[in-house]
């Protein structure tokens, strides 16, 4: 099995255009940047790209924590394109959801873990709370599990990262999630904004 027979394709909404004319032509390409450059849409920031995707990791960060990994205008983009944000809410009591998602149309070319099966029992296991009290218990069971190798883990690090702000009473997105993925830039796919969940 692999994370392609989890999630199904869905094209792009507000994605980027070709970028050159069809006709192969040097005046027509040559027209066609000098128009695009006079017009200047290539540079134009939160044009909302979106996709779907699977969840295959996902933590909680800080507010802190995001602002030392991004600019002040992704993570003013983050906590108002998140469905969990209200303008009257304080942004310090947000936590943030950071995920790692597979996008089939942006990441099939990429390597993916050899068996997903294996890989999603071992994060979950991983990722799983213990109760109150038994967190050692928790710690010797993970010495026994089967581990992913450093090669697997290295794999989905070059997958689209996906934000979601939670309010206190928010549920967290669980791997294996479908989620709805907005980009806030249409030339860069590293990170986005998770805007919902989306049925299989």
């Amino acid at each position: 099995m692999s994370f392609d027979s989890i999630v199904s394709p869905k094209i792009g909404e507000n994605r980027p255009k070709a970028n050159h004319p069809g006709t192969g032509k040097k005046a027509d390409v040559l027209n066609y940047v000098l128009y695009e450059q006079i017009k200047g849409e290539g540079n134009k920031p939160h044009v909302n790209v979106k996709f779907r995707g699977l969840v295959i990791y996902a933590a909680t960060i800080s507010l802190e924590e995001l602002k030392k990994k991004y600019d002040s205008a992704f993570v003013e983009y983050c906590t108002k394109a998140s469905p969990n944000v209200k303008s009257d809410g304080k942004i310090s009591d947000l936590r943030i959801m950071e995920c790692i998602v597979y996008i089939q149309e942006l990441c099939a070319c990429l390597p993916q873990p050899s068996d997903t099966d294996k890989y999603f029992e071992v994060m979950i296991k991983k990722n799983k709370k213990p109760k109150k009290g038994e967190e050692t218990k928790k710690l010797r069971e993970e010495d026994r599990l089967p581990g992913l190798s450093v090669k697997d883990l290295k794999q989905i690090e070059r997958y689209p990262r996906a934000y979601m702000v939670l309010k206190n009473d928010s549920e967290e997105v669980k791997m294996q999630t479908i989620v709805d993925v907005q980009f806030p830039y249409n030339f860069d796919f590293s990170y986005g904004v998770i805007t919902g969940t989306s049925p299989r």
